[in-house]
């Protein structure tokens, strides 16, 4: 459980961060992100998997 505690600390430093390098104000301005939708993260580990696209799963973004 300790892990996971600085695991999130670390991760909230890494958005905080980026913000500050794109030059949004004030850099933590939100809570929690906007989920992505299954398909978008389909979309995005596709490369990582070693494939070109991932099929649609027929959801919202489909």
């Amino acid at each position: 459980m300790e892990a996971a505690g600085t695991i999130a600390g670390v991760e909230g430093d890494h958005v905080v961060a980026i913000k500050n390098l794109q030059g949004i104000v004030p850099p933590a301005n939100v809570a929690f992100a906007q989920a992505l939708t299954k398909d978008q993260v389909l979309a995005a580990v596709a490369p990582f998997l070693g494939m070109g696209a991932m099929p649609a799963t027929g959801g919202p973004d489909a």
